[in-house]
């Protein structure tokens, strides 16, 4: 190990910009931490993004929180996208939701438009579903078409059905014609089969060509037997998807 690092010493010294990096991550591994902080120093000022980054999952590693933020910060003014988002990351798993969110922002508004909808997702998942909506919203205006489908899901899954098919209707209108099925499938594993029926129909409108073949599977696990065989066998009657007076299209 010792050999390892002192031949990286002597790249970097060469002026090999790779190897301080190298020489920073062995001493982190040899559990040396201040001396890898020396070095990732060095790699950072020659705009070694990953070297910011390798340090502060060491310093993470090591518990040192107060000293990854300054880490984290110097990578928000060098437009580190990926440690912007790990600096939100580590804020919401510690509640400091505010400042997490702050972070988030800053990593969209550097290009990272992903940044939007994980910030609403971790909110989710927080059950802060109002908050979520707004970034869920933040990530639409972002032409983040995604977002759409991901806040109905949310709101489908908190039991709020109308404005969850709102989001859906907004997600189909964007052009995200997956959106159809995801509606029609959760209304349908709510047991809401007649509404999950108009939405598979929009989805094979829209040249989705196993939407039928889903709502025939849809109709067989809720005992309308017949219908479902009828639409397997024949597709679409004339009145609609599925009737029981079927008659072919």
């Amino acid at each position: 190990m010792r050999i390892t690092i002192d031949l990286y010493v002597k790249a970097a010294d060469a002026g090999e910009i790779s190897a301080l990096r190298q020489v920073a991550f062995r001493l982190a591994k040899a559990g040396r931490l201040e001396e890898a902080l020396v070095w990732y120093e060095r790699a950072a000022g020659t705009d070694d993004a990953t070297a910011r980054q390798k340090a502060t999952e060491a310093l993470v590693i090591y518990g040192r929180c107060e000293e990854v933020l300054v880490w984290w910060q110097r990578a928000g003014n060098a437009d580190d996208t990926f440690t912007l988002r790990q600096a939100a990351n580590r804020l919401a798993e510690a509640g400091r939701w505010d400042e997490a969110l702050a972070w988030w922002q800053r990593a969209a508004d550097a290009g990272d438009i992903d940044a939007l909808q994980k910030a609403a997702d971790r909110l989710a998942e927080a059950g802060r579903l109002e908050e979520a909506l707004s970034w869920y919203e933040r990530a639409a205006d972002a032409r983040h078409t995604a977002a759409l489908g991901r806040a109905a899901s949310r709101l489908a899954s908190a039991g709020r059905w109308d404005e969850a098919l709102a989001w859906w209707q907004r997600a189909a209108d964007a052009g995200d014609i997956q959106t159809l099925r995801s509606a029609a499938d959760r209304l349908a594993e709510a047991s809401r089969l007649d509404e999950a029926l108009t939405w598979f129909e929009r989805a094979a409108d829209a040249g989705d060509t196993d939407a039928l073949k889903s709502a025939a599977e849809h109709l067989a696990r809720a005992g309308s037997l017949e219908e479902a065989e009828n639409l397997r066998r024949y597709g679409r009657g004339l009145h609609g998807m599925v009737t029981r007076d079927w008659t072919p299209s």
